[in-house]
Parts: C-alpha cells; sequence; structure tokens
C-alpha cells in the first residue's frame, strides 16, 4: 500500500494524537506513508515529535496554507471549505507521478461539502477520511441541535458517500452506530464508526508530578486542559474557584489559549486566584513530558463545556487512560458518556451553585470519587490506540466487492503486535 495523508492543520489535541497513532499502524503494516500537510502544521511544535518518532520512514511535502475567512456565517463556511478543496488539489498536482493507492483526509470536517458537490480532487485515486464533529445525526437521538440543519447536513452526508472514489468515512462519534441502526440511508455500508481513543500513559506518582509541577500535595487538583476557547466554560470555573476556601483547592490551565481567554486569564478574578495560591497557568504547547505530569497530578479534569457546544472531546478519554474523572457539562455527547460509564460528575456549568458543589464534592466526597476513578480507568480499557488506528487502517484498506459491500482486509497478526509496542511508547 502506498498511502498519502493529508494533513494541513495542526490545531487541537487531536493534531498529533492522531496522526501518530495512524502513522504507527500503517508503517506496522508495512505500508509506505506520505505526508501532505502545510508550512504552519510543519512549523508546530508537535511535528517535531512526529518527526522525531518517524524519522525518514515517514516522507513529508507541503501544500499552500487553505485560505480561510474568519466568519461564522454559510457564505463563509462553504467559501473555507473551496478554499481547502482548493489547497488540497494543488498540493497533490505536485505528488500524484507517485501514483498512490489510497489517500487519507485527516479532517473530513473542513471539506466535505466541497467534496460531495464536486468529487474527488484526486483523480481516481481511491479516497477516506475521518470526521471528527459530524453533528447532523445528533437530533434524532436526543443529543443536541445538530447544525444549522440537520436534514440538509444529511443530503450533503449521503451525496459524499455517493461519490465513486469514495472507499470509506471514519466517525469518531460512538453514537452514529445507533443513528445508523435506527435511520437507514444509502452507502452506509462505507461508513466506519470509530471511538474516541485513549492513550496508554506511564503515569507519574501524584506526589512526583505535583512536585515538579509546585502544585501542593495536600490540595485537591482541577486539571483544564487543551486548546482553550470560551467554549470551554473557564470563567465557569473560576467564578467557583473564588468562593472556595483557598488551602484546599487548585486549578491548573495548560494548553493553547485564544484572545479571550487570555483576557479572562490576565484579568482580575484570575490575579486574585493566582494571590491566593489556588489558579497556575500553563500557556502554549503542551510536551509530551508536560502533559504526563500533568495528569498525573491531577484529581479531576474540567470538562465543562458551554450550553451552546454538545460535541465530544479528546480530553475525556486522555482522561481516563490516566484513571482521573471529569467534572463534566451535563447533557450533549460528553454528558451522556460520563452518565453512562460513571466516569465523572456531571452539573449545568452556567448554575454557580452547580458548579460549587461539584467542587465541594471533590473535596469531601473521597468514596465516590475513588469510585469514579476505578470508572474511568475501565473506560479507558475499551477505547486503544490500537484499536483506534486499526479501525481506521482497515478502513483505508477496505476493497469494494462486486455488491457494493466494502469488506476489511484484517493486518497480519504480527503488524498487531509491532503496533501495540509502538502505542505505549
Amino acid at each position: 500500500m502506498n498511502l498519502l495523508i493529508v494533513e494541513p492543520r495542526a490545531h487541537g489535541h487531536h493534531f498529533s494524537l492522531y496522526l501518530r497513532s495512524i502513522l504507527r499502524e500503517a508503517l506496522a503494516r508495512g505500508w509506505s506513508v506520505s505526508v501532505l500537510t502545510t508550512t504552519d502544521a510543519q512549523n508546530h511544535p508537535a511535528m517535531a515529535i512526529i518527526r522525531g518518532e518517524f524519522g525518514e520512514r515517514v516522507s513529508f511535502a507541503l501544500m499552500a496554507v487553505p485560505a480561510q475567512w474568519m466568519s461564522g456565517r454559510t457564505v463563509a463556511l462553504l467559501a473555507n471549505q473551496a478554499f481547502y478543496y482548493w489547497a488540497m488539489w494543488r498540493g497533490y498536482r505536485r505528488l500524484a507521478r507517485r501514483r498512490f493507492d489510497a489517500l487519507f483526509l485527516m479532517d473530513l470536517d473542513s471539506v466535505d461539502k466541497a467534496l460531495a458537490l464536486a468529487g474527488s480532487p484526486f483523480g481516481a485515486t481511491a479516497l477516506s477520511g475521518v470526521f471528527v464533529h459530524l453533528k447532523f445525526h445528533w437530533p434524532a437521538l436526543g443529543l443536541g441541535a445538530g447544525g444549522r440543519s440537520p436534514k440538509l447536513g444529511r443530503w450533503f452526508f449521503e451525496r459524499l458517500l455517493r461519490q465513486p472514489q469514495v472507499r470509506s468515512v471514519c466517525v469518531i462519534d460512538e453514537s452514529f452506530e445507533r443513528y445508523r441502526r435506527l435511520h437507514a440511508f444509502a452507502s452506509s455500508a462505507k461508513v466506519v464508526t470509530v471511538t474516541e481513543p485513549a492513550v496508554a500513559p506511564a503515569a507519574l506518582p501524584m506526589a512526583a508530578a505535583r512536585a515538579a509541577l509546585g502544585l501542593s500535595t495536600g490540595a485537591q487538583v482541577v486539571l483544564a486542559y487543551g486548546a482553550h476557547t470560551p467554549r470551554k466554560g473557564l470563567h465557569f470555573l473560576l467564578t467557583a474557584l473564588a468562593a472556595l476556601p483557598a488551602d484546599n483547592l487548585q486549578v491548573v490551565i495548560a494548553g493553547d489559549m485564544d484572545g479571550d481567554v487570555a483576557q479572562l486569564l490576565g484579568g482580575e478574578l484570575a490575579n486574585q486566584l493566582r494571590a491566593r495560591g489556588q489558579l497556575c497557568v500553563q500557556a502554549g504547547f503542551v510536551s509530551d513530558a508536560d502533559e504526563r505530569r500533568l495528569f498525573s497530578a491531577a484529581d479531576a479534569v474540567w470538562l465543562g463545556y458551554g450550553a451552546e457546544f454538545v460535541g465530544q472531546s479528546a480530553i475525556l478519554p486522555l482522561s481516563a487512560a490516566y484513571g482521573v474523572p471529569v467534572l463534566a457539562k451535563r447533557g450533549g455527547m460528553i454528558g451522556a458518556l460520563v452518565q453512562q460509564h460513571g466516569n465523572g460528575l456531571c452539573f449545568e456549568p452556567d448554575d454557580a451553585e452547580e458548579v460549587r458543589s461539584a467542587l465541594l464534592s471533590l473535596l469531601h466526597d473521597a468514596n465516590a470519587w475513588a469510585h469514579r476513578r476505578a470508572c474511568a480507568t475501565r473506560f479507558a480499557a475499551t477505547r486503544t490506540m490500537k484499536a483506534f488506528a486499526g479501525a481506521i487502517c482497515d478502513a483505508i484498506d477496505a476493497h469494494d466487492a462486486t455488491n457494493g459491500q466494502f469488506q476489511h482486509r484484517a493486518a497480519p497478526e504480527s503488524a498487531g503486535r509491532s503496533a501495540d509496542a509502538g502505542a505505549d511508547q
């Protein structure tokens, strides 16, 4: 298999996590792999980690950074899809002579409608990809609004599946499997539902992790981690934190911050919490070593997103992989998973009293939180990186039988063992 992976953007927690796991599995299967990316992604600190692990085993090529209109209006969203499509087509033209057997798009969310309308820009080469935030099915399952028009979203999705070059589409949303059983649609055999993966870490002793981060050994520590925007609900957390005793609870906020969050964390409330020793901020890219320290030091992870956010989060299984429960918003995909698996406590983030009660529970209800930690560990055990990357590589390797059903070739047993070993690194 000669595979080209297209990953032009480096944003959020998914960039390094997903790409590394898929590269490990593809190489373990003996595939030749190239990555088409951009200077923006190439200069991201995570790319140094990727290059450090894979070296010359993976070939990298550059494409133009897709133009983007910073607006939530429909015309801007459609224009951005066209810009993304055009950038991929131009980048691929210089590589077409390599005669790839398959292409995999790491961000179908950004180009799915353009592909549905215009077809593949990659000629006759088999095309697969992954949706991280597919949501047209949510209203039918009672999970949320499902975007501007769920019916139109489904129409685009079905049209995408009917494109002859589209071999398979992966959906990182386990609720979609239930939707598919209840609501049949054309070409559904091309869809592969994969669960959000949990990294298999080697956790540090909590005391050592806290000492390295300068945190109190006696306090309860709440971690807010990832790419921070206002939808993360950090203002709810800080407001509730200010009403609690200063010597018992500490909040650590780590990761990239947008302008609004940076302003919040430079404001009067945040400065007061810093002065009380309750708030620690680590802004910017978080290395693997720092990530390991942060999750090893935490008693709980904050997932108190605002009411408008009903999707899922890669931080949920990541927290579970460290055996750390979450403080999560009630409702939406996150709330549904937490309530189903018991790996955290749910509340309404915009209700100050509920947030305060959740934090007090962390301080005073040790038995309940010990149970939630055990549930988090069980939750992670069903979401391995091996299963995630294996399912995606199976989807890439699918072939079209004469009856139109898509079947998957199983990876060699030795390849599975090799990928397992790589996933633990």
